[in-house]
C-alpha cells in the first residue's frame, strides 16, 4: 500500500503556523504529491492524517486546508485513529515524537522538515529527513531496499532506542541520557 503522511504543522502550538498559517501544511502536501508521482504512485495512494487538533480550529483553516488538500487530489483521513505505519510502504510525519513512536513499532519514519532546528533534538537521528519534493522521493527509492531500509533503521533505533529503565518508572530515549 502507498504512503502514509501525518502531519501537525497546522496547530496553534507551532510556531511557524503563527506566523504562517496553513502554508507550511499545504507546503508538505504539494511536495508529498511531487514525491509520490515521481516513484510512480497517484495521489489517491497517499493517506493524509492531519493532526487531530485541526478538527478543533476555526472553519476558515480548515476550509483553506481540507480544499487544498481536496483540489491537489488527496483525500485527508479524518477518524479518530489513523491506520498504522506498519500497513503502508513509506510512513512520512513531520517532525513530532510520533517518529519515535514508529520506530517502537518497528517503523522507520521519513520526516519532512521545512522549520529549521528540531524542537525535539533527538529526531536529527532519523537517518531520512526530506525537505522538498525531490528529496522526498529520492528518500522513498533509498529505503524501498529491504537492506537499506534495515541498516537505516538499525542506525536510528541505536540512536534513539528506548533506554534501559532507570528508576523503573520512566523510560528515556538514550540521546536523553547523554545530554541531548
Amino acid at each position: 500500500k502507498g504512503v502514509l503522511l501525518l502531519t501537525n504543522l497546522a496547530h496553534p502550538m507551532n510556531r511557524d503556523f503563527r506566523r504562517r498559517g496553513v502554508r507550511g501544511e499545504q507546503e508538505v502536501l504539494r511536495h508529498s504529491t511531487k514525491a509520490i508521482a515521481d516513484v510512480g504512485l497517484k495521489n489517491n495512494e497517499i493517506v493524509w492524517r492531519p493532526h487531530p487538533i485541526l478538527s478543533s480550529m476555526s472553519g476558515a483553516v480548515q476550509q483553506a486546508l481540507l480544499e487544498y488538500a481536496r483540489s491537489i487530489g488527496i483525500s485527508p483521513f479524518l477518524g479518530a485513529q489513523p491506520p498504522s505505519p506498519s500497513h503502508f510502504r513509506w510512513f512520512l510525519c513531520t517532525p513530532s515524537t510520533v517518529a519515535i513512536d514508529c520506530l517502537v513499532d518497528g517503523v522507520l519514519p521519513i520526516i519532512v522538515n521545512f522549520s529549521g532546528p528540531f524542537e525535539y533534538p533527538s529526531l536529527e537521528e532519523v537517518p531520512l529527513i526530506v525537505s522538498d519534493g525531490e528529496s522526498f522521493a529520492n528518500a522513498m527509492r533509498e529505503i524501498d531496499s529491504e537492506e537499506n531500509y534495515l541498516r537505516m533503521y538499525d542506525r536510528a533505533w541505536e540512536a534513539i532506542g528506548p533506554s534501559e529503565r532507570i528508576d523503573g518508572r520512566f523510560g528515556l530515549t538514550k540521546l536523553a541520557l547523554i545530554g541531548q
